[in-house]
């Protein structure tokens, strides 16, 4: 009998998973480099863009394709082909979002209060997205003009695998006139769509500025037949 077997068995399932998972961290990685590909090819499109409106569709998309492929990134960063961090993914998606809108770091502040939260690439895909598209909104509208301020962005698990996403600003605030469940902008309609995706629960809360709560949880993967 070998040393450290049992019955002269060996560890034939690690030997025959290790490869399997070599093979889905390069599956990973490609799709990382696919998309990022994609992001460049939008931004040298926009370099011959006249109408600010146009552009600014194509920025947008290019955001929520860069918010995809950090997931990907953080994957094979973390040598891991399910799960992320999903405090440290956040913290790099809002500083990139900072400079990509062009927005001055001295005169809009981010402040993070987040916890450790490890997350499957299932349940992190929307909820980045969801991240993407708040603090995007709150970047480009929370300060007009020279006016200054900070945007909030916090992450805590909570009991019964959920965990609560707060993004807040102290900023002018919401048009009182305004209902962001019933507003037609692509935003808040990816935010609605996906918020149920990940059977979570979105409130605007009162507060000096605007404050978003998502309350998500992490989900289950249904077994194949």
């Amino acid at each position: 009998m070998r040393k450290g077997s049992r019955s002269g068995r060996t560890n034939l399932g690690g030997d025959v998973l290790a490869p399997k998972n070599d093979l889905l961290r390069e599956v990973l990685h490609q799709i990382k480099n696919h998309l990022q590909v994609i992001t460049s090819l939008l931004s040298l499109q926009t370099e011959s863009i006249k109408d600010r409106h146009v552009l600014h569709l194509f920025k947008e998309s290019q955001n929520r394709i860069r918010a995809i492929s950090l997931v990907y990134e953080k994957l094979y960063q973390a040598g891991s082909t399910t799960r992320i961090d999903f405090s440290d993914y956040i913290q790099a998606l809002a500083i990139y979002l900072l400079h990509s809108l062009k927005v001055d770091p001295g005169r809009v502040r981010l402040r993070f209060d987040l916890r450790k939260s490890p997350l499957d690439i299932r349940t992190a895909i929307p909820c980045g997205l969801i991240v993407n598209e708040l603090v995007s909104n709150a970047l480009q509208h929370a300060f007009p003009g020279t006016k200054a301020g900070t945007i909030l962005i916090g992450l805590r698990p909570s009991a019964g695998r959920t965990f609560t996403l707060t993004v807040a600003d102290n900023g002018v605030g919401w048009p009182a006139r305004l209902d962001p469940w019933k507003t037609k902008t692509l935003g808040l309609q990816i935010v609605t769509m996906l918020t149920h995706q990940v059977e979570g629960r979105l409130s605007r809360k009162k507060a000096k500025g605007t404050r978003f709560e998502l309350v998500f949880r992490q989900l289950r993967y249904k077994t194949r037949v």
